[in-house]
């Protein structure tokens, strides 16, 4: 084991910092002791979960056997983007068939089955290496949230995610490889299961888990959409209405797995805080010379042993200016309150419009430095649960509207008619500060494209995909001279007014881009978009 030493941040001694993988505080056991008490406040948090309801020890030494994913999916994006037509895609699909993987898609299922949440099964591993001792197999494949010895929880790694994104990359592939083989309902089930164990993870306590089990609900909804999608633009269809119907009221029930409005703020970063002005700071007084820098550094060097240096001279510098134990523990406090406030709040709320207290006293004051490295994340869990709202009321109005066209082989004239049979009430736009209802409209049928002398052109939108994708422009279908009524009737936008509030016909879909001008394209999905782009000009494998 190499031991660092804290001391004052002289040469010496950063430069032997700059080497140490492995803080150990030495001397100070007073602070080490109250790092176990913080540790063992979170991990009793799942303490009374029962073995037989803990879906982490059934996936995870599933997850530690799967192997490595072909390299064309090396990101759950790309293995969505991949279609079967790709040269790359029968050894995809043989990576997705074999054994390992196979059992993994199995136990998928098998931890979400259970449709009241009040019974249903629960992520509960705890935090650190003594809270999978019993687990030997995960500590071999590092499938655990390492906080170091002695604890300090801002520096936490959390060494399963990689584990859980080779399994969604493995979701991605096998909802593709169903839906080829025409089993779209199947492939429907299976991003349904995915999305309930992600929900799983939106009730973790660290923003980094809690964060990517968000994000991964946005991706099995939007895939979701992509799924009905594919199927509707074929020329035979194999959903049907009212099975959609059936999936909708699973993603509507507000008793059921979904429950997007019971995520609530993570415990782990605010926790991580505490304990770390406990390390930095001297009681009732300033800063500990000894240990402010050294613990920092380790905190955001992460798993970067050679900045330790760098780290920590940056650290000894900010030590200084630093607020002393009453001011930062006092301004903890108001962001943790401040936060759950605003949580509780409607988006629209002129509270919650304003700037946060982080905004305001924290983010670009020199005093509490510490506190932005370590709570930064907290605020992006705002903008992402609207933007997981709207993929959720997107998803459910879809896939009613496609439903709909099943069942009566025609658009409706507006979005009221899929109520109440499809849903009850119809989804209202989270990005709307009117309440309205999300935008929908029939190319050519309701707002006519017109050339400069009165022709026919096709109906464009401007799509945004994020990096490492270009923005590029799409045209929604031919006119009816290429393809037949039916078709343009099947041709349907939904989109959300996205985060400037305003209706533009999705002609520029930025989706949840706070800077740019634009909307939030719900139908036809993104994905689908993206993938006909990339297909077209040969950038697939």
């Amino acid at each position: 084991m190499t031991v660092l030493r804290f001391c004052p941040p002289r040469p010496a001694c950063l430069l032997a910092m700059a080497v140490a993988p492995l803080v150990v505080l030495a001397g100070v056991a007073a602070p080490a002791a109250r790092a176990d008490d913080y540790l063992d406040r979170l991990n009793a948090i799942y303490a009374s979960i029962p073995k037989d309801k803990r879906s982490d020890l059934v996936l995870l030494p599933l997850a530690a056997k799967m192997t490595d994913p072909p390299a064309e999916v090396r990101t759950e994006v790309r293995a969505a983007l991949l279609p079967p037509s790709s040269k790359a895609w029968p050894a995809v699909a043989e990576w997705a068939q074999a054994a390992p993987q196979a059992a993994v898609l199995k136990a998928i299922v098998d931890i979400t089955s259970e449709p009241d949440y009040l019974k249903a099964m629960v992520f509960a591993q705890g935090y650190g290496v003594d809270a999978v001792a019993d687990q030997p197999a995960l500590i071999e494949a590092n499938l655990f949230t390492d906080v170091g010895a002695p604890p300090i929880l801002a520096a936490a790694k959390f060494n399963y995610l990689p584990a859980l994104d080779r399994v969604q990359i493995l979701v991605q592939v096998e909802t593709t490889r169903l839906a080829d083989a025409a089993n779209h309902e199947q492939a429907l089930e299976l991003l349904s299961h995915w999305l309930f164990f992600a929900r799983q993870m939106a009730d973790r306590e660290f923003t980094r888990e809690k964060a990517w089990g968000m994000n991964a609900m946005r991706t099995a909804l939007e895939r979701m959409r992509d799924v009905a999608y594919s199927d509707s633009v074929a020329a035979t269809h194999i959903l049907a209405h009212l099975k959609l119907r059936d999936r909708i009221k699973q993603l509507a029930d507000p008793k059921g797995l979904l429950g997007i409005e019971r995520i609530r703020l993570p415990q782990g970063d605010t926790t991580a805080a505490e304990q770390m002005l406990s390390m930095i700071l001297i009681e009732k007084d300033g800063t500990n010379e000894d240990l402010f820098a050294p613990t920092l550094a380790k905190i955001t060097s992460g798993d970067r042993p050679l900045r330790l240096f760098s780290e920590a001279a940056f650290w000894e510098k900010a030590r200084k200016g630093h607020a002393g134990w009453f001011e930062a523990r006092d301004m903890l406090n108001d962001l943790t309150n401040d936060w759950r406030k605003r949580w509780s709040l409607d988006p629209f709320d002129i509270v919650v419009r304003g700037p946060s207290d982080y905004a305001k006293r924290v983010d670009k004051d020199r005093h509490y430095v510490s506190l932005k490295r370590v709570l930064a994340a907290v605020e992006g869990l705002f903008p992402l649960r609207l933007a997981l709202r709207t993929e959720a009321a997107g998803t459910r109005t879809a896939l009613a509207m496609y439903a709909f066209v099943l069942q009566n082989t025609q658009l409706p004239r507006d979005l009221t008619a899929i109520r109440p049979f499809y849903v009850d009430p119809v989804d209202p736009d989270p990005y709307s500060s009117s309440k309205s209802i999300l935008q929908y409209y029939v190319p050519v049928r309701d707002y006519p494209p017109q050339g400069p002398r009165g022709q026919q052109v096709l109906a464009e939108i401007r799509v945004w995909p994020g990096e490492p994708f270009p923005n590029f422009s799409i045209n929604l279908g031919r006119p009816r001279a290429d393809r037949g009524e039916t078709d343009w009737e099947k041709n349907f936008v939904l989109y959300s007014v996205g985060p400037d509030d305003s209706k533009d016909f999705a002609k520029n879909a930025t989706q949840d881009h706070a800077d740019l001008e634009g909307d939030y394209l719900l139908w036809p999905p993104v994905t689908s978009l993206l993938r006909r782009y990339l297909v077209e000009n040969g950038k697939l494998p």
